[in-house]
């Protein structure tokens, strides 16, 4: 019976000590943010494509989302066969790069890359939205995973951060 309320008393702390993880966690009214996020690739692997949405599920886009990148449409033109209209890659994001995306308060991120060089294609999908609350926030891609970076000092501490792109102004 002692160890039974040992146990008990155990799990009820663990999982209160996961619930108020500030990284996973609804941000408030307050901090409600909609705009750029940098995108960093630390996975061994070139990103195909990125995706953000709103569902838990993976998702492409239909013919009323927005076409983020200049590269391969026009906004204004009908979809072209080459334009993907939600994936926000213009080109491949090599690893160690980075790339600035548009993300809205609680979207999922998706990424599709290689499984193995030459191999079939992988997607990965963040568990939760992340809690993102300004320009200054990065999402680090790894090999089979995720990482949500949540403001500038947590940024600056990570060794071998790129920085942000010029311009960008953090609170």
């Amino acid at each position: 019976m002692k160890y039974q309320t040992l146990i008990l008393m155990a799990v009820v702390l663990l999982n209160g000590a996961c619930a108020a993880d500030p990284l996973t966690s609804d941000p408030g009214p307050d901090n409600v943010y909609m705009g750029p996020i940098l995108i960093w690739n630390l996975s061994q692997f070139e990103l195909r494509e990125l995706y953000t949405h709103t569902n838990a599920t993976f998702e492409q886009g239909n013919e009323n989302t927005p076409c983020y990148c200049d590269c391969n449409c026009d906004v204004s033109q009908p979809p072209q066969d080459d334009c993907n209209r939600q994936n926000q890659l213009c080109e491949f994001l090599q690893p160690d790069a980075a790339v600035e995306v548009q993300w809205s308060h609680r979207e999922y991120v998706s990424v599709v890359r290689e499984k193995t060089e030459g191999g079939f294609l992988l997607g990965l999908t963040t568990q939760t939205p992340p809690a993102f609350t300004s320009a200054c926030s990065v999402l680090i891609v790894f090999d089979d995973g995720f990482r949500a970076l949540v403001s500038l000092e947590q940024a600056q501490l990570t060794p071998g951060f790129p920085g942000f792109p010029e311009g960008t102004v953090c609170p």
